[in-house]
């Protein structure tokens, strides 16, 4: 309990820490700061510094306390293999550090294509939650929760190990579809990336169901 109690703290502190690097930086960076891109990487919206440095880390501080508390409420969450879910929570944390990241960089006058960036960042994440979620025990705050797998730990076990496989071969693909993004072009790569996620989550869930429907599992 104390392990998870300090992994929680430093996730926490994980995700506000752009908010501390935003305020040492405060007097170098400019008055208007991009804080949305469009999928061709291009910033598309400016924003005052204190949405960028404060607001928007913050605001992911609070959905990650949310999910803490989500975790500490669940029946089953002893049964929750600990590299799982340590893998879900860092998840807010890296894409507060990185997008922040990036933004200040960008805002000093730095070169990031920040679409690529965030696609490989996906890519990881994918290939992190596909080795590790097949260890998942029954729980309903991770995984694929469906009335089949949340009735059978068979069902469960099963399904998390196919699940498993289809997340690493998102990520991949993934990946690799965002260094050919320059060949194949933004909307193609969105949809390449957003379709390998889509297939991943629902195949994961349809092949519970035909446990359940045609194997009686």
């Amino acid at each position: 309990m104390k392990k998870q109690r300090g992994l929680f703290m430093v996730t926490v502190f994980a995700t506000l820490l752009p908010l501390l690097i935003g305020i040492v930086l405060w007097s170098r960076l400019p008055e208007q700061i991009p804080v949305h891109w469009g999928i061709d990487g291009q910033a598309d919206r400016f924003g005052a510094k204190l949405e960028a440095v404060v607001l928007w880390p913050v605001f992911l501080a609070v959905i990650q306390c949310v999910l803490i508390l989500w975790i500490c409420m669940d029946p089953r969450k002893k049964q929750m293999h600990p590299k799982p879910m340590a893998v879900t929570l860092w998840i807010i944390p890296a894409v507060s550090i990185q997008v922040n990241g990036c933004t200040y960089i960008i805002a000093l006058g730095g070169n990031i294509d920040i679409t690529t960036v965030i696609y490989v960042m996906l890519g990881v994440l994918w290939i992190l939650l596909g080795n590790y979620i097949p260890k998942l025990g029954q729980n309903y705050t991770v995984g694929i929760k469906v009335p089949w797998t949340l009735n059978s730990e068979r069902n469960w076990t099963l399904t998390h190990r196919m699940a498993g496989r289809l997340f690493v071969a998102a990520g991949i693909i993934s990946i690799c579809a965002a260094f050919l993004e320059s060949v194949v072009g933004n909307e193609a790569t969105l949809i390449v990336i957003v379709g390998v996620i889509i297939v991943a989550g629902l195949g994961s869930v349809l092949y519970s169901f035909w446990l359940y429907k045609y194997k009686g599992i």
